[in-house]
C-alpha cells in the first residue's frame, strides 16, 4: 500500500468468538490488512491501529482510519453513513463510514467551491493546459526551475485547493490532472492540440 493518507475513517465493531474466528487476533497496533466488503464488491484495505496502545481483541469496538489499496474504484462511491464487512476467511466484523476523505478530485472541488472560486479554478486549470500542451518534458522542468507563469498559475491552483483544505499531500504539482475539470473543456481550451501526459 502507498504511505497517502487514509482516504475514510470508520466506526468498527469487530465479532467476538462466538461469532468469528479469524487467525490474526489479537491486533496489534500499527496496520490490519483485509479485505473490505461493501456493495457486493471486495476492496484490499488496511485499517490503520497505529494511535492504539494496546491489542484489539475480539468484540471491540473503535473508530479508525482506512488505507485503500486502489482509492479510485472505491473512494468515490462512499459516503458517510455507508455500512462495510472485514473479511478474513469470513466476515470478522462490521463498520459504518464516519469521513470520508474525497481529496482533490473535480467532483468534490465542484461541491466544496464557491462559484466565483470554482470559476477561477476552472480558468486556470485551461491556462496550464494552454502552457503546457505540445511542451517537452525538459522544456515544462525549465520552466519551473526558472519560474514564470506556468509556476504562477500552479501557486494559484494550489493557493485555491489550499483555502478550501482539498489537498492531497505527498502528491506534486504533476498529480493536477486527476483534478482537473472535464476534459472537453481543456481539449476546447488548447484548440484540440494533443497534451502530452508525459507523467504517467
Amino acid at each position: 500500500m502507498s504511505d497517502a493518507a487514509p482516504e475514510v475513517t470508520a466506526r468498527i465493531r469487530l465479532f467476538s468468538k462466538q461469532e468469528a474466528n479469524p487467525k490474526t487476533f489479537p491486533l496489534s497496533p500499527a496496520l490490519y490488512e483485509c479485505p473490505l466488503y461493501y456493495n457486493e464488491q471486495y476492496y484490499d484495505c488496511q485499517v490503520v491501529l497505529d494511535r492504539f496502545a494496546h491489542q484489539i481483541e475480539m468484540g471491540t469496538s473503535f473508530e479508525a482510519p482506512i488505507k485503500f489499496q486502489w482509492p479510485p474504484g472505491i473512494v468515490a462511491r462512499l459516503k458517510t453513513g455507508d455500512s462495510f464487512c472485514l473479511w478474513e476467511d469470513g466476515i470478522i466484523g462490521e463498520g459504518k463510514i464516519t469521513a470520508v476523505q474525497h481529496g482533490a478530485d473535480y467532483e468534490n472541488i465542484k461541491r466544496t467551491f464557491n462559484v466565483e472560486d470554482l470559476r477561477r479554478y476552472v480558468h486556470l486549470c485551461i491556462r496550464f493546459a494552454e502552457l503546457a500542451s505540445a511542451k517537452s518534458n525538459i522544456t515544462l522542468w525549465r520552466e519551473l526551475e526558472e519560474g514564470g507563469a506556468l509556476v504562477q498559475v500552479l501557486d494559484e491552483i494550489h493557493e485555491l485547493r489550499q483555502k478550501y483544505d482539498v489537498v492531497v499531500a505527498g502528491q506534486p504539482f504533476f498529480h493536477i490532472w486527476v483534478f482537473d475539470p472535464e476534459e472537453s473543456i481543456l481539449k476546447k481550451a488548447c484548440q484540440k492540440k494533443k497534451l502530452e501526459k508525459w507523467w504517467d
